[in-house]
Formats: structure tokens, C-alpha cells, sequence
């Protein structure tokens, strides 16, 4: 599995919030976890909508990031999730 880090933010989360979406997808490949957070409790899901990242919200809806668990945080960017989501 993996789970490496920088500064207590998970790998997954750090290519998430970069739009890498190659690198999401082989993390998730080799096992990282899809609802991995960093030290602040901010999923990988989170810092792609912040960013406006679809492909990779996407990515980690289809490997079931928890989407509801995201909604209850009452991010602005929740739209752009729901949005992702109805044309997927």
C-alpha cells in the first residue's frame, strides 16, 4: 500500500491538488488509500474541487472517494462536485 507523505499531506493528496492525474492514478493503482487526508483532515477528493480538477474528481469518484462525507465539509466548491458527478 502506499502511503507516503510530504509534510503530513499523503502523496495522493499533494497529486490531487496539482492536477496530476497520472500520478493519481498510479498511486491509486498501487494501493493508495482514495479517502487518504492530510494532517488537517482534507481529503485527496477535497483539494480537486478546490482546484477545479474534473478529470481527477472523476478518477476518484469512480474508485469510490467518499463524496457525502466531502459534501458535509461545506466546501464552496461542492458545485463543481456535483457537477462532475450528474455528467459521469
Amino acid at each position: 500500500m502506499l502511503t507516503e507523505s510530504l509534510n503530513g499531506s499523503p502523496a495522493l493528496c499533494i497529486a490531487a491538488r496539482e492536477g496530476h492525474v497520472d500520478l493519481v492514478s498510479l498511486y491509486l493503482e498501487f494501493g493508495a488509500d482514495v479517502n487518504s487526508c492530510d494532517d488537517s483532515d482534507v481529503p485527496a477528493l477535497s483539494y480537486a474541487a478546490r482546484r477545479g480538477h474534473v478529470n481527477i474528481i472523476h478518477l476518484l469518484t469512480i474508485q469510490h472517494a467518499k463524496v457525502l462525507s466531502y459534501a458535509w465539509q461545506g466546501h464552496h466548491s461542492w458545485s463543481l462536485l456535483r457537477l462532475v458527478l450528474l455528467l459521469t
